[in-house]
C-alpha cells in the first residue's frame, strides 16, 4: 500500500475513534482484512504455522499465478494482476470507467489490476511491467532492474536476451546461463562438474580446468593438462585427436606412438615396448610378458629372455632377450649376441606344429640355405619322414642301406643320424642311459615317457625350464637353417663368424692374443656345483666324475687348492695349453644318472667369453670361444665320408670340452651331423 493511501486509511480510522469515544474492536490493517491479533487463539503467535497443515502450493510467474493473499514480486505473479507491498490483492469489478484511485480505465490504484504497457500510472505497482516512467507504464526490458514480462529472474530468463545466473529464478535449463535449473526450487543451480555443461572453471563440458575429468578430443582446453591424454591445440584451444606422433600412448596404442590400430594407426613397437598382440610389434613378436622382442622365437620366457649374467631366480642377475643382435664392425650383417637356446627351438616346433618340412616348402623365398634335395630330411611330425640312407657303424664300417626317421625325435631326440660322424666311437654326446659310457648332454627336453619309450633313456636330471634356457646342441645344421629363417634371419657364414671382419674378429681369443694370454683374476668356487669331467683329469673319487678339478698356479691339478673361478674360462690341461669354458650348474636332484647337460651353459653366463662390439659396454657376442662350436651356412663340399653325398659345412669356435678355440673352419661336417658340443646362432639383415 502506498504511503498516501496508508495515511488516508489511518485518518479515517482516527475520525471513527473520535466519533465513538472508544477504540474500535476491529481495526483494518489491510484493504478488506482484519487485525490478526484479534483472531489469534490464546497463547498462539499470529505468525505460528500449523505443523500438520500442508505447505501452500508454490505460485507466481514461475508456476501458477497466486491468488489473493499470496506473495508476489509484481503484477504478473498474481491472478488479479494486483500486487501491493508483496501481497496479491483482490480485484474490484471492472466498470469501464476510470474511477476510485485507478490510474487508468479499470487498472492501477489499490483495487484494480495493474495497467498494461502505455497506460497511466502513478507508482510502479500500477503497471504490469512494474515500471512507471512519467506516469506511463513502460514496456519490460532486460535492463530496467525489475523482474517483469516473461523474465524468471531479475532482467533474465524467459524471452529475455539474458540468461539467469545461479540463484536467480528459472522454469527450465533454458532460463539459466550455462547452469542447470533446479526444477523443484525453481532456481538456477551453481556450476557443477557433472551437470553436462561447460561452466565454472571448466574448459570443456564437465572437463578440464578444475574438473576432476580431463577433456576428450574436440573439447575446449587452455593447455595440454586439460586434455585426456591428448594434446591441446595451441591455435584452436581444442583437445586434438590422438596421433602417432604426439609423444603419448593414446587411442588404441599399446605404447607411446606405436602398436594398436585405429585411430592413430601407429607403426609397430620396437623391442622392449608394451604389446598386446604380435601385430603390435615391428618384429611381429609379442612375448609372454606383453613386451615386443626382436624375434618371434623369444616370445617364451625360458630361453627367450633368460640370457646373460646369473641364473634364473638368482638375485642381481642381468638377463635380457636372447634374440638381441649386434651389427658387425663392417656393417654387413647383424649377428645374434647369443647362441640359440633349447626354449627358442621349442617355440619354433610349437609354431609350426612340428611340420617343419611344410613350413620350409611354403617359404622357399627365405629358406635358400636349404638345398631342394635336402627338404625330404626335415621333420613332418615326431616320427616322420622315414628316409632310406647309407648308414655305417661308429667305426665307419658295416655300411648299408637303412630306413631312418627324420622326424622331431630324430632331429631333437637322444640319438644321431650317422654314428661315425663326427668321430668314431665317441658317442657324440647326444646319448645317455643307453649303455656303458654314454654320458650325454643333449639339452632339448623330452618327458620321461618319451625318453624311455623312444631311446631307452632315463629322465633328464634338470627340469624342462632348466634345459630350455641352455644353448641348444645335438641338432643338425639343416634344422638350425630352417629355424633361423623362420625367426627372421639365416645361419651366418664362416666369414661372418670367424673371418677378419667377423664376430670372432682377427684375434684368436675374445680377450685378444694367443691361448696363453688370458688369466682369470677371480678366485673361489661356488659350493654345491659341478663341472663336466674330462678323461685327462685325475681319477674320480668314488668312481664318479662329478668333481671340481682344482688347479695349481702352474696349471697342474691339486684338489686341495681351489684357486680357479669355474664360472669363466680356465685352463684344464697342463699340456698342451688349452683353454675351455667351464660352466658350473647347481647339482641336479638325480645327478647319479648319465645326464651331463649341466656342462652346457645358458648363453651369456660366462662373462669373460665375450668380444665387445659397439658403443655399449655389453654390446658384442658371448660364448664365441667356448660352450658350443657353431654351424655356419658355408658349404665346403660333400660329407667327408661320402656316405650319402650330403652337403658339408664349416663349424666355427671351441666348446666346453676343449675343442680349439682358434678354429676357423677346421671342423667341416655334414648338414645332418648331430654333436653334443655343437650349436648355432643366427644372422640377420643389418
Amino acid at each position: 500500500m502506498s504511503m498516501l493511501r496508508r495515511l488516508h486509511f489511518a485518518s479515517a480510522a482516527f475520525v471513527a475513534l473520535l466519533l465513538t469515544g472508544c477504540p474500535t474492536t476491529e481495526i483494518e490493517t489491510t484493504e478488506g482484512g482484519i487485525d490478526e491479533d484479534a483472531s489469534a487463539p490464546d497463547g498462539a503467535s499470529p505468525d505460528a504455522a500449523d505443523p500438520d497443515a500442508p505447505a501452500p502450493p508454490a505460485c507466481g510467474r514461475l508456476t501458477e499465478p497466486c491468488e489473493p493473499g499470496g506473495k508476489c514480486e509484481g503484477a504478473p505473479d498474481c491472478a488479479s494482476k494486483i500486487c501491493r507491498e508483496g501481497i496479491c490483492q483482490t480485484a474490484a469489478p471492472a466498470d469501464g470507467q476510470k474511477n476510485g484511485d485507478e490510474t487508468d480505465i479499470d487498472c492501477g490504484g489499490s483495487k484494480a489490476p495493474a495497467c498494461d504497457d502505455g497506460k497511466g500510472c502513478i507508482i510502479a505497482a500500477d503497471c504490469t511491467s512494474g515500471v512507471c516512467t512519467m506516469n506511463v507504464c513502460q514496456v519490460p526490458t532486460d535492463t530496467d532492474g525489475v523482474k517483469n514480462g516473461t523474465e524468471t529472474g531479475l532482467d533474465c530468463g524467459g524471452t529475455s536476451t539474458k540468461k539467469c545466473a545461479p540463484g536467480q529464478g528459472c522454469k527450465g535449463d533454458g532460463d539459466c546461463a550455462a547452469v542447470r535449473c533446479d526444477t523443484v526450487a525453481k532456481v538456477c543451480k551453481p556450476p557443477a562438474h557433472d551437470d553436462g555443461l561447460k561452466n565454472g572453471d571448466e574448459t570443456g563440458v564437465d572437463c578440464g580446468g578444475g574438473a576432476p575429468t580431463k577433456c576428450p578430443p574436440g573439447q575446449g582446453c587452455l593447455a595440454t593438462v586439460d586434455c585426456a591424454n591428448v594434446l591441446c591445440n595451441d591455435v584452436t584451444k581444442v583437445c586434438d585427436p590422438p596421433t602417432s606422433s604426439d609423444g603419448l600412448k593414446n587411442g588404441s596404442e599399446t605404447d607411446i606412438d606405436c602398436g594398436g590400430g585405429a585411430p592413430t594407426d601407429a607403426p609397430g613397437c620396437a623391442p622392449g615396448k608394451t604389446c598386446a598382440l604380435a601385430g603390435d610389434c615391428l618384429s611381429s613378436a609379442c612375448n609372454y610378458a606383453s613386451k615386443c622382442v626382436e624375434a618371434k622365437s623369444c616370445v617364451v620366457q625360458y630361453g627367450g629372455d633368460t640370457c646373460g649374467r646369473g641364473e634364473v631366480g638368482q638375485a642381481g642377475n642381468g638377463h635380457e632377450s636372447c634374440c638381441k643382435s649386434i651389427l658387425l664392425p663392417n656393417g654387413s650383417a647383424r649377428i645374434d649376441k647369443y647362441e640359440v637356446t633349447a626354449g627358442r627351438m621349442r617355440e619354433f616346433v610349437r609354431a609350426t606344429g612340428g611340420n617343419v618340412q611344410a613350413w620350409v616348402n611354403a617359404n622357399r623365398g627365405i629358406t635358400g640355405d636349404i638345398a631342394d634335395d635336402m627338404l625330404k630330411y626335415l621333420p613332418i611330425n615326431n616320427t616322420t619322414p622315414n628316409v632310406t640312407i647309407v648308414r655305417c657303424n661308429a667305426a665307419g664300417g658295416a655300411c648299408g642301406s637303412v630306413s631312418r626317421r627324420f622326424g622331431l625325435y630324430g632331429h631333437l631326440g637322444n640319438e644321431v643320424f650317422m654314428e661315425d660322424r663326427p668321430c668314431p666311437t665317441c658317442g657324440q654326446g647326444c646319448w645317455f642311459n643307453t649303455g656303458a659310457g654314454q654320458n650325454g648332454h643333449p639339452t632339448y627336453w623330452w618327458d620321461d615317457t618319451t625318453q624311455s619309450l623312444q631311446w631307452g633313456a632315463g629322465a633328464h636330471a634338470p627340469t624342462k625350464e632348466q634345459l630350455d634356457v641352455k644353448s641348444l646342441n645335438c641338432t643338425a645344421q639343416l634344422l638350425f637353417a630352417a629355424f633361423c629363417a623362420w625367426d627372421g634371419g639365416r645361419l651366418p657364414t664362416q666369414a661372418e663368424l670367424g673371418g677378419v671382419n667377423g664376430a670372432w674378429g682377427p684375434a684368436a681369443m675374445p680377450w685378444g692374443g694367443g691361448v696363453n694370454t688370458y688369466k682369470d683374476t677371480v678366485t673361489g668356487m661356488e659350493p654345491g656345483r659341478i663341472t663336466y669331467p674330462f678323461a685327462a683329469e685325475p681319477p674320480c673319487a668314488g668312481g664318479t666324475c662329478f668333481l671340481v678339478p682344482m688347479l695349481t698356479a702352474g696349471g697342474g691339478y691339486n684338489p686341495a687348492a681351489a684357486t680357479a673361478n669355474m664360472t669363466n674360462f680356465n685352463p684344464f690341461r697342463a699340456s698342451p695349453a688349452v683353454f675351455a669354458s667351464r660352466y658350473t650348474f647347481p647339482v641336479p636332484a638325480n645327478v647319479g644318472t648319465n645326464d651331463q647337460t649341466y656342462a652346457v651353459a645358458p648363453p651369456g653366463r660366462m662373462r669373460n667369453d665375450f668380444r665387445a662390439i659397439g658403443p655399449g659396454a655389453d654390446d658384442g657376442y658371448y660364448d664365441i670361444a667356448g660352450n658350443l662350436m657353431e654351424v655356419t651356412s658355408t658349404i665346403v663340399g660333400n660329407d667327408d665320408a661320402d656316405h650319402n653325398g650330403w652337403p658339408r659345412v664349416r663349424w666355427v669356435g671351441g666348446s666346453f670340452e676343449g675343442h680349439g678355440v682358434e678354429n676357423r673352419g677346421g671342423y667341416d661336417l655334414s648338414v645332418l651331423t648331430k654333436y653334443g658340443k655343437q650349436g648355432a646362432r643366427c644372422a640377420r639383415a643389418p
